[in-house]
């Protein structure tokens, strides 16, 4: 994939559609490969569950540039965890 498909597919798998620039931009800057990406949604697939994400209507969901400059795919999430799969070396869980 190239540089633009990639965000492509961040974008249309991220939940708050604000600021759109400000994300390319941000993505930009992480010189994201198909493995940083697949990280990403891994985790977004867990905290679009998450009960911060979930409360309000999504309040608590930050801007995507925000969520990328930040590295926030890489927050530990509070609440029951369920569903690990512990088989690889990376963690992805469901949170409730």
């Amino acid at each position: 994939m190239n540089k633009e498909e990639l965000f492509n597919t961040f974008w249309k798998s991220y939940p708050k559609k604000i600021a759109k620039p400000k994300a390319r931009t941000a993505f930009d800057k992480l010189k994201a490969d198909e493995n940083l990406l697949n990280k990403i949604l891994a985790a977004l697939e867990v905290q679009k569950q998450s009960k911060n994400w979930l409360k309000d209507k999504g309040q608590f969901i930050p801007y995507p540039a925000t969520y990328l400059n930040q590295r926030r795919w890489e927050d530990e999430l509070d609440g029951e965890i369920v569903g690990c799969d512990t088989t690889s070396d990376e963690r992805y869980c469901t949170v409730l």
